[in-house]
């Protein structure tokens, strides 16, 4: 054997037989080892000399996630973590100064704890200057924390028991972009008038799964998403903004909204919006006033039973359309063939009979199962009295558990989809 290498050898053997004696590094640590959001060459997967008993480091991350522990062991971190993970222990109270020496985190996360109001005084966080993320769902906090980090850019207090937001929070959150505080027990009463005009750099709020029954007041226009699913909202206002937004994404999926309780007026100042989902509602109508910007909109599990030729009109940048389960059983002639963009249509389950008529010849995909149709209409597909041949771009056609009569389907109907790759019946 070359010398050279047998030396080498043996000098490895000698170096790894002094390093610490762990676990070989899981899925799950391997996972946060590539951290969302970070940038560069990924932290190496080495663990560190210098670690709490507990807690396995790597570069500058530490992981403390389910281990039984009461406290935060800080003692022994090294004086550069960053990422600290600290998920499903038995983490009572944040003490005052407990990251004095760490002052280079960037994210910590208390996610599944038994964090309470007490347990987060005015000086839990302080000399954090660099904290980024902060991740406390999952705990028993009732109020908004009100000493947190100005530096903070993410915030996460879901699944909490959160009843209130005073509108005179003491922390700034000019460089919060992004709000979860989803699944708590935030009512109109807990939300007082002017409390998110603090986060003028708010782009991602999350609402879902509240007890709120009307809609918050005096939303930040920097807005991109807005998530209020699951809560009891009866109605919306005149103006959800009151001065142009920058709101592209509207989610109020599983409330109590009724056509009378859409305002033509909601829509105003939403000249970016792309996408909504108004299902699980009590709609009987399609919403007026929408921006002509959309691009999609969901209206699954609603009570709509008619599509009039106004329906989608003004909204010539729709691609996608998503109205099933409802009850429509009548469809004009001209509902869809304006929708020059249209590329994606779901009608099903519903009430139909026949195959809609007039349909955008750039459709992609059309979903019409679980309907009451019989027949397929010559022109439904192919434009029969054109003088000159064109082909339809259709790929997908799902027309299964239908009543369909093969006897009274054209020969013709299906001449020109040359582009199809799925049909079912």
């Amino acid at each position: 054997m070359n010398p050279c290498l047998l030396l080498s050898i043996i000098f490895l053997l000698d170096f790894t037989s002094g390093q610490h004696e762990r676990q070989p590094v899981s899925d799950e640590e391997r996972h946060l080892l590539v951290l969302p959001g970070s940038y560069g060459t990924p932290p190496s997967s080495r663990l560190l000399p210098r670690c709490p008993e507990v807690c396995r480091c790597y570069s500058n991350i530490a992981l403390c996630s389910s281990k039984n522990i009461r406290e935060i062991p800080t003692r022994s971190l090294p004086r550069k973590v960053a990422h600290l993970f600290l998920e499903r222990n038995h983490i009572e109270s944040i003490p005052a100064h407990i990251f004095a020496r760490h002052r280079t985190l960037t994210r910590i996360s208390f996610r599944s704890n038994r964090i309470s109001d007490s347990g987060i005084n005015s000086r839990s966080f302080i000399g954090l200057k660099k904290l980024k993320r902060l991740d406390l769902s999952q705990n028993e906090l009732t109020r908004f924390p009100s000493e947190l980090p100005d530096s903070l850019s993410e915030l996460q207090l879901a699944s909490n028991n959160i009843s209130e937001i005073a509108a005179n929070l003491s922390s700034n959150f000019f460089n919060l972009t992004s709000l979860y505080l989803q699944e708590n027990n935030l009512t109109d009463a807990g939300i007082e008038p002017g409390t998110f005009r603090c986060f003028t750099a708010l782009k991602n709020l999350n609402l879902n799964s509240n007890l709120l029954t009307t809609f918050p007041q005096d939303l930040p226009t920097s807005l991109n998403y807005l998530r209020i699913e699951n809560n009891q909202l009866t109605s919306l206002p005149n103006n959800i903004f009151t001065s142009p937004s920058q709101v592209h994404h509207v989610y109020l999926r599983a409330n109590q909204l009724r056509d009378e309780s859409i305002p033509f007026t909601v829509w105003k100042n939403m000249s970016n919006l792309y996408f909504v989902d108004i299902s699980q509602n009590q709609l009987r109508t399609i919403p007026r006033g929408l921006s002509p910007s959309l691009r999609l909109i969901l209206l699954e599990n609603n009570l709509i039973e008619v599509l009039h030729w106004q329906s989608f009109w003004g909204l010539d940048n729709l691609e996608q359309i998503r109205l099933s389960f409802n009850r429509i059983s009548q469809i004009s002639t001209d509902v869809f063939g304006h929708l020059s963009k249209l590329r994606y249509l779901n009608l099903s389950y519903n009430k139909l009979v026949s195959v809609p008529q007039n349909l955008p010849r750039n459709i992609l995909r059309l979903y019409l199962q679980h309907n009451i149709i019989y027949t397929v209409p010559i022109d439904a597909f192919c434009d029969v009295d054109s003088y000159s041949f064109v082909e339809s771009k259709l790929q997908i056609i799902q027309l299964n558990n239908n009543p369909l009569d093969s006897a009274r389907i054209p020969a013709l109907a299906f001449y020109c989809l040359s582009s199809m790759q799925v049909l079912t019946f």
